[in-house]
């Protein structure tokens, strides 16, 4: 156990040209208040979800591609994924947050934002921290 936790302090995980740092056990911690969030099936804590989700996937981008913002961080992270069908995911979980956000008209339907939190969870998935 300290032999692997030695491993990813000294080789931490990469994906193409990109390095992440943040670590499996801060996202799945996010990931657990946001499955408690989802749980509860109220409108607001699934938006509230969406919300820290996206902040974990900001937190992620950032730190991986040295970059302000997540939309500049998200158009020179095309290497971290494993194909272009999660990238997009990426994006189209993204775009949902912003819009709620952003949009003081936009109330998105509960399915629209259940399918942004899946988005998220193939996206960590896919970079291997879930």
């Amino acid at each position: 156990m300290f032999a692997n936790l030695l491993k990813k302090l000294i080789f931490p995980e990469t994906r193409g040209k990109v390095r992440i740092k943040t670590s499996s056990s801060f996202v799945k911690e996010k990931w657990s208040e946001i499955e408690i969030l989802i749980k509860t099936k109220n409108p607001s804590s699934a938006k509230q979800a969406v919300i820290i989700a996206d902040k974990v996937l900001e937190q992620i981008i950032k730190e991986a591609t040295d970059t302000v913002t997540m939309g500049e961080g998200l158009k020179l992270s095309k290497d971290l994924f494993s194909d272009y069908s999660i990238y997009d995911m990426a994006w189209k979980a993204h775009k949902v947050r912003n819009s709620m956000v952003h949009d003081a008209s936009y109330d998105p339907p509960y399915y629209v934002v259940t399918d942004a939190i899946n988005q998220f969870r193939a996206v960590f998935k896919d970079l291997g921290l879930l």
